[in-house]
């Protein structure tokens, strides 16, 4: 499969600091997968995809807000 970059932006703390990391990844699903496992367990963070990622998001079924991309709880 190929692969491409995606951006993750990383709300620690409630935003009290924003990073964005690059992921080489097959799609956005994997991308915030791997995100998730390089915090898992060290502090409170919030993942967002960028805008150019939506309609891949979208399609692949990621729950997240349009405005700001952050992702939201689906079982809400």
């Amino acid at each position: 499969m190929d692969t491409k970059t995606y951006t993750i932006t990383h709300f620690i703390n409630g935003g009290e600091t924003i990073e964005e990391r690059d992921y080489e990844a097959t799609s956005v699903s994997e991308a915030l997968t791997m995100a998730e496992r390089a915090e898992a367990g060290q502090r409170t963070v919030t993942f967002g995809i960028q805008p150019r990622d939506y309609d891949e998001a979208l399609a692949e079924g990621v729950a997240f807000n349009e405005a700001d991309g952050l992702l939201v709880d689906a079982h809400e």
